[in-house]
């Protein structure tokens, strides 16, 4: 997974995604029992079910397909499993990896997915850079990635008032509606095989050796870049390479098209 090179626990970002999300990520296993139980009690005088999914819970079933959603909600079972595969990635992988895998699979609006690629699009910025109204709307966003300005606006302004101190809702709406229906930017920086990448993810396995090489992608993806700059004036957008080994001495040869 992508490495961020800032410190996650004091971003504005991590701060509020955490208050947003989970309160207790640093101090409980991988379930945090007492937001269940707060939870199964809203639920019994409420008609708006609310779950108490950690973190670790949420990666859990982001990289076990069988732990997903059916429809709406997970059945007991789903629950109870994701329950166990959280604690048994708590056992491997450190709370600084959980987090970054989150920030890496979670969908922040449309397809839209990383908080590196959604800070860009919205933002123009990278995460680290975020201010605190920014923070606020991407974290709303996770749990509605395609909520109407008007919704986010009022859901980050909740939000904003349960930090501690409490944060603004100065201008948040003007905010909310600027970069939400506008068009996305993510153009800039480029992921390397980022499909294959979560693809390999696993709870059991902190690193895995593939194939993958990342000096070679980023050359071909330079040298694809030179080649759709040449063909510019004849509207090409798009390229694609072909890369072959031609002996044991890993020599390359390649053609872009």
């Amino acid at each position: 997974m992508a490495r961020h090179l800032y410190d996650i626990r004091t971003t504005a970002f991590i701060r509020i995604l955490l208050r947003a999300e989970d309160k207790r990520f640093y101090d409980h296993g991988g379930v945090d029992w007492l937001a269940l139980s707060d939870a199964a009690l809203d639920n019994l005088f409420s008609s708006k079910p609310r779950g108490a999914s950690t973190l670790s819970m949420q990666v859990a079933a982001m990289l076990e397909r069988e732990l997903k959603a059916r429809r709406q909600h997970r059945t007991f079972e789903q629950k109870w499993e994701q329950m166990r595969a959280a604690r048994a990635l708590e056992s491997t992988w450190s709370k600084r990896q959980i987090l970054e895998a989150y920030l890496n699979l979670s969908t922040f609006r449309g397809e839209i997915q990383g908080v590196g690629a959604a800070a860009r699009a919205l933002f123009g910025k990278h995460p680290s850079g975020l201010n605190e109204r920014e923070s606020l709307i991407l974290a709303v966003l996770l749990r509605g990635p395609n909520a109407t300005p008007e919704i986010v606006t009022k859901r980050a302004c909740a939000l904003g008032r349960s930090m501690e101190p409490p944060l603004p809702c100065t201008e948040l709406d003007t905010l909310a509606v600027g970069v939400l229906n506008g068009v996305p930017n993510l153009k800039g920086a480029v992921a390397l095989a980022p499909h294959v990448g979560r693809a390999l993810l696993s709870p059991e396995s902190r690193s895995v050796q593939s194939t993958l090489d990342a000096d070679l992608q980023a050359f071909v993806l330079d040298a694809m870049n030179r080649q759709l700059a040449v063909l510019s004036r004849q509207h090409v957008t798009d390229a694609a390479a072909l890369l072959a080994k031609l002996d044991d001495q890993s020599t390359w040869t390649g053609q872009t098209s």
